[in-house]
């Protein structure tokens, strides 16, 4: 593992763990074990650090998203499995998002660009489920509405519950994809 490999493992884990605005590019160094001399080599400040992982993020949920699966129930729950790992994975943006993109301009374009990408993506798959038979038919615009409740639900969800000042666990995580799967239920043809 490189240098930079590890500033940026050793901010993910300092990130998840205290969130950004208790953490210092100098705690990141000395976490990763390099210099701070060496951390600002490979980036100029935490909000580089914050992109880097996020752009890490993106791919990981490529994965998911690109990830062929039969349209089918277990197919669903997969899925939203896999969700799960991601966010648990970088937990302090999904625990953050919100005020972090409002700080980085650059991270804010991307993010963007990404929200639009995923709602499509989620849209198409609703399609599928529709065409395959697991999901009721729906007109365009519900399928639309439907798949921007589930990226709200995706995206906010663990915002608020540490809004109500509960301790965010991976148990959190699995509850925001549940309430997910929850906004599908009464679309659902089951057998």
């Amino acid at each position: 593992m490189n240098n930079k490999e590890k500033i940026l493992l050793a901010a993910l884990a300092l990130f998840n763990e205290k969130g950004t605005k208790g953490v210092s590019t100098n705690h990141i160094a000395k976490a990763a074990g390099v210099s701070p001399g060496n951390l600002y080599y490979y980036f100029k400040n935490k909000e580089d650090i914050i992109l880097e992982i996020y752009k890490t993020m993106v791919i990981e949920f490529d994965c998911t998203m690109g990830d062929t699966r039969e349209i089918t129930l277990e197919g669903l729950e997969r899925h939203f499995a896999q969700i799960i790992e991601v966010q648990w994975q970088f937990l302090f943006l999904m625990r953050e998002s919100h005020s972090l993109i409002e700080r980085d301009e650059r991270l804010k374009a991307i993010f963007q660009e990404q929200q639009e990408r995923r709602l499509k993506e989620i849209a198409d798959e609703l399609c599928q489920g529709i065409q395959a038979g697991l999901l009721r038919p729906l007109a365009e615009e519900a399928v639309r509405e439907l798949a921007e409740v589930l990226w709200i639900v995706s995206l906010f969800y663990i915002p608020f519950v540490a809004s109500r000042g509960e301790e965010i666990t991976k148990e959190t995580v699995t509850t925001s994809v549940a309430r997910m799967r929850s906004l599908l239920n009464p679309y659902l043809i089951l057998p």
